[in-house]
């Protein structure tokens, strides 16, 4: 993802991405929530996969 498909995504200015990705400051708590949920959102996990039952003794 690009940074400025983050920022149309997250709906915040270029450049709070550019200066967030560079240290250059810090979005305020609106602008960071709004990237945090959009790259969240494009996190995908596996499904777990479920504990086998070989090998386990009963008692």
């Amino acid at each position: 993802m690009s940074q400025d498909d983050l920022a149309k995504a997250a709906q915040v200015g270029l450049s709070t991405v550019r200066n967030f990705e560079t240290g250059r400051s810090t979005p305020v708590t609106n602008n960071l929530q709004a990237i945090i949920q959009v790259l969240e959102a494009r996190v995908s996990f596996p499904p777990m996969a479920r504990p086998s039952m070989a090998g386990r003794v009963s008692g």
